[in-house]
């Protein structure tokens, strides 16, 4: 007799169907081998969303958008009995808010609990501008301890980065880390250096911490020596002091993850230089992977995280602060095909040898398989 098929539900009460870790890396690989839905607070209609393999989609269920932030803070007990009411085997949540209910209402019920941590949120929190200085520093030791503490009662921990591998390292079973390397079936090499234009992108929030300034800065004193650059910001404008974008310049705004890969294979660069904060200084840009898989050499901060996360391959790294040095590598960049060019190749085979998502996905798989028979794979 065939085995039902086992049955996942993804939750989320902060993040989108447009997602690039929950739906388009984690959610299709999932669906790949599991009856897989995303629960998500969005308005719209109900849809699909196509997996890695051919046949296979996940299914995604919109509870429409809460109107204010507190009701969506608060709207855990809702997300979660809707996504427990189609009888899942495994619940996932992606959000830290959604703790205190994953117990409460999943655990109870004997689903699978899985906890996805995006991001040290303790490390957000201390540079929030719109919590008072003062209160940064408790308010983030208090999360890290509320955290750790509600992540002890979920069965599966997974993390991004190596960083957040050792501060979830107590949990009861070890984490399981799966880094946001690229999904290569989204991503196209695009074309050689010689045959794209003189186009810069960044992917991402446009933010201060995020490196918006100098991300600007040096763009526009490298267009005075390369008048036709051009700076794609594939992301919302969320640094205010960028009403006004400089000439040579547009942002998308939000896009689906799904479509940027067709955007960068135009490009010839792809900017990331964060902030020194230590967040910046624990975690990962994702954006890296993705450039690596379009061929786009990166320009980066020269922090040991994101130095040891990449090999030093596929890009150039900087002190965030050093415009001018920034500047002149994008001016290389926009008018030395052969140097380009060699940067695209290294970052084309090392994104091919070592940071495709692929083997990320099975680990997950087998993660959840292992974990529903109640043994420890590792």
């Amino acid at each position: 007799m065939t085995q039902p098929a086992i049955r996942v539900a993804i939750c989320t009460s902060v993040h989108d169907a447009t997602d690039a870790r929950i739906t388009f890396r984690e959610g299709r690989v999932l669906a790949d081998e599991f009856d897989a839905t995303l629960y998500v607070l969005q308005d719209g209609p109900d849809s699909t969303v196509d997996a890695t393999r051919d046949g296979r989609t996940l299914s995604v269920r919109r509870l429409g958008m809460p109107r204010s932030r507190i009701r969506r803070f608060l709207s855990g007990p809702r997300l979660l009995r809707t996504a427990l009411a189609d009888g899942p085997d495994v619940v996932i949540i992606h959000d830290p808010e959604m703790l205190p209910w994953l117990r409460l209402i999943v655990g109870r019920r004997g689903a699978l609990t899985v906890y996805d941590v995006h991001e040290d949120y303790p490390s957000w929190i201390r540079i929030k501008q719109w919590i008072p200085s003062p209160l940064r520093a408790p308010v983030a030791w208090l999360v890290d301890r509320l955290e750790r503490t509600l992540a002890r009662g979920v069965d599966v921990i997974l993390v991004a980065d190596t960083f957040l591998l050792d501060r979830f390292a107590g949990h009861r079973r070890s984490p399981l880390l799966v880094r946001n390397h690229a999904p290569l079936d989204l991503f196209d090499a695009g074309a050689p250096m010689r045959d794209r234009g003189r186009l810069i992108a960044y992917v991402g929030g446009i933010t201060a911490v995020r490196g918006s300034g100098a991300m600007v800065a040096s763009f526009e004193l490298a267009r005075k020596r390369v008048p036709d650059a051009e700076l794609l910001l594939i992301g919302p404008v969320q640094d205010a002091s960028l009403r006004d974008l400089p000439e040579g310049s547009r942002a998308t705004g939000r896009m689906s993850y799904d479509l940027i890969g067709a955007e960068l294979a135009r490009a010839r660069a792809g900017f990331s230089i964060w902030t020194d904060t230590p967040k910046n200084r624990h975690n990962v840009p994702s954006k890296l992977f993705d450039y690596m898989a379009a061929g786009v050499p990166f320009l980066t901060s020269d922090f040991d995280n994101i130095r040891e996360a990449s090999d030093g391959e596929g890009g150039l790294f900087f002190d965030p602060d050093d415009i001018p040095a920034i500047a002149d590598a994008l001016v290389r960049l926009l008018t030395d095909d052969g140097f380009a060019e060699g940067l695209r190749e290294e970052a084309l085979l090392a994104v091919r040898e070592r940071y495709a998502f692929e083997p990320e996905g099975r680990r997950l798989v087998e993660e959840i398989r292992v974990a529903l028979e109640g043994r420890d794979p590792r």
